[in-house]
This record gives structure tokens, sequence and C-alpha cells, in this order.
């Protein structure tokens, strides 16, 4: 492991970006996970450009309500690749008017992998599998049904 900060533009020499990354991976399929507060939607065109190499993607997308047009935009663009498997609303954040949270953790699987998605949930959170991210709140409930 090397410490370095992931960016879109290197200046320094402790920063890569994406890009770099991807073309350094010793195997051809990785899982990711981001949680880089709101600069998550400046990523989205990377992960799409290195779709294949990705086998899951779980992403914690901050401020939905503010940022919903690149929100529902960097969706449309991932729902290409990836299916969309497990949703989990971050409680120290709001709920907002059409019911989701205002951070929200998404789970997708690349579309190639393909899997079966008959019994798909359509409740969250899932009893014994999520747990709130306060646990002095209750958890966020999201209703498909």
């Amino acid at each position: 492991f090397y410490s370095k900060r992931i960016t879109n533009i290197i200046k320094k020499k402790d920063e890569i970006n994406l890009e770099k990354i991807f073309s350094n991976l010793q195997k051809n399929k990785v899982g990711i996970k981001v949680d880089i507060e709101e600069d998550e939607y400046k990523i989205i065109d990377d992960i799409i450009k290195n779709s294949s190499k990705i086998v899951f993607l779980i992403i914690e997308f901050h401020q939905i309500e503010m940022k919903n047009e690149i929100f529902v935009d960097s969706l449309k663009k991932i729902n290409k690749f990836f299916d969309i498997v497990h949703l989990h609303g971050n409680n120290h954040e709001k709920v907002l008017k059409n019911g989701l949270p205002n951070v929200i953790e998404i789970s997708f699987v690349n579309k190639n992998n393909n899997l079966d998605y008959i019994n798909f949930p359509k409740n969250f959170p899932i009893d014994k599998l999520d747990f709130p991210n306060n646990p002095f709140k209750p958890d966020i409930n999201i209703n498909f049904s």
C-alpha cells in the first residue's frame, strides 16, 4: 500500500489519478468503495471508462438535494454498466421530500456478471445486514413496494 491522494489533476509527487491507478492494477478485476465527500461526482466518467475492470462498486453519494441533477445523471451513466443491488441511507443526514436520504450508499454489480435479480429486495434497510450510521437515531427506511 502507498499513501497517495487521489485527484483529477496531479500536481505533487504524492498524488495520483484514477487512470493511473487502473493502469497499475495487477489483476484484471477489482471492487471499488468510493466515499469522498461530494467529490464522487467528479470521478464517475473515469469509473465508466474503466467499468470492464470493476466487478462491484459501492459509492456513497452526498448532498443529493443540492446536487440532484448530477446525482441522477451519474446514476444513469453507471446503470448502463452496473446493476443496483443494495441501498442504505445515511441517517446522519435528513430525508428528502421524495423519501430518499440526502446521503445514500449504493452498491452496484457489473452487468457482465450475468447475475439474476429476480429476488431483489424492495425494502431497506435489510435486517442483520444494515445498521444505522448514527446508532442513536433510527435507520432510514427505503421502500419500493
